[in-house]
């Protein structure tokens, strides 16, 4: 029977499918088998080239640390207005004089 299916819900929300969960635990397991030898190619880097060895860890440093977000400020100094005490003005005056 064409539209009939036996989960009339569908998948949960922000469940993965089966393939997506087989590829990132493939993905996953590649990745732990390959950090001793990552480790060894990034000290031999290291040793020809700093300057290339650097470039290399500021590149995977996304994906162990969070990227931190830009923040915006607006400078209302303009818009505030600043009460100084009256013995503000003396001085002032006074150091004019």
């Amino acid at each position: 029977m064409k539209g009939h299916t036996n989960n009339p819900y569908g998948r949960p929300k922000g469940s993965s499918n089966k393939i997506t969960t087989e590829v990132r635990e493939c993905v996953s397991k590649l990745i732990e088998e390959e950090v001793p030898r990552l480790k060894e190619a990034l000290d031999e880097v290291r040793k020809e080239s700093p300057a290339r060895y650097v470039e290399l860890v500021t590149k995977l440093l996304p994906y162990v640390a969070p990227k931190l977000a830009s923040i915006t400020t607006v400078d209302e100094t303009d818009s505030l207005q600043t009460n100084l005490p009256t013995w503000f003005d003396e001085v002032d005056d006074a150091e004019n004089d």
